[in-house]
């Protein structure tokens, strides 16, 4: 991702008022998601 990509992705989480705290629940949604849609293929260490 180019870096200029990277700020305006922050600014608008920033402007939407995203806390640290919101990306710890999202990663547990997400990785929770794959893990039930593939586990076949589920690994932390992959």
């Amino acid at each position: 991702m180019r870096d200029s990509t990277s700020k305006k992705l922050g600014v608008v989480h920033y402007k939407s008022g995203v806390l640290d705290d919101h990306y710890e629940v999202t990663k547990f949604a997400l990785l929770e998601t794959i893990k039930e849609a593939v586990p076949e293929m589920w690994s932390l260490t992959s």
